[in-house]
């Protein structure tokens, strides 16, 4: 099995606080989202090699690595991981 998206939490109990998501990206569906980039708001993309992961937040979604996925994963201190999705 493999692990293919995570729901985090952040916030003090479960029906407060806020929720994003971490999913992979099939290999072969790798992606070039548009990042704002600077303060002037242009949009600039971003190309990931290997496996990807999309972080969902609300009305945004940035594309990570696996190493920046799992290093936001450890590093985060007010999140959790609430939901695990494997196949």
């Amino acid at each position: 099995m493999r692990l293919y998206a995570v729901v985090m939490h952040c916030g003090a109990t479960l029906s407060s606080g806020h929720y994003t998501a971490y999913v992979q990206i099939p290999a072969n569906k790798n992606v070039l989202l548009e990042e704002k980039s600077g303060e002037d708001g242009e949009m600039e993309g971003k190309s990931v090699e290997g496996e990807q992961w999309l972080h969902l937040d609300d009305d945004t979604a940035c594309v990570l690595s696996t190493a920046e996925m799992e290093s936001l994963l450890k590093s985060s201190e007010s999140s959790t991981p609430y939901l695990l999705f494997y196949a």
